[in-house]
């Protein structure tokens, strides 16, 4: 009876975790993606681009190429290249800050000031791909042709 009891719990944690997974998935593929990172907050964005900023540190910090890949805007393609990662142990050092500016000329674009806990500043933004074609989901503005390499 106890071996029975255990496999139904096993299988509903199973069912839970495949569900949470294919949630994930959705979100990171036609969504933008949400992420848990320590981070200060300034400036006016929503929820959404915060969690988007968060993802963007985390990559960051880890120097994980598929996240900053799913973080990064997708029209055209990113090049998710080392050059991306310049701000690496600067996103390791502590608390960073996220300085949210909205566009003042152009709703789907907006600026990002991220100050590291060592001092470093990055200045980038991020884009709703509306605006390029796409779905109304948000993504870092980093590794187009032509940028320099760590943008």
């Amino acid at each position: 009876m106890l071996g029975k009891a255990v496999c139904a719990v096993l299988a509903v944690g199973a069912a839970t975790a495949g569900a949470w997974a294919i949630v994930a998935w959705a979100e990171s593929a036609h969504g933008t993606l949400s992420c848990s990172w320590p981070l200060r907050v300034r400036g006016t964005a929503t929820s959404t681009q915060v969690g988007l900023a968060r993802c963007y540190v985390r990559a960051l910090a880890n120097r994980d190429h598929a996240e900053m890949a799913a973080v990064a805007r997708d029209l055209p393609p990113a090049h998710i290249t080392t050059g991306l990662f310049r701000y690496s142990s600067d996103a390791r050092a502590g608390l960073a800050t996220a300085t949210f500016t909205p566009n003042p000329s152009d709703s789907t674009y907006l600026y990002l000031t991220v100050r590291f806990a060592d001092g470093t500043i990055e200045h980038t933004g991020m884009l709703n791909m509306v605006a390029m074609g796409g779905d109304s989901q948000w993504r870092m503005d980093i590794g187009q042709p032509g940028e320099p390499a760590g943008q």
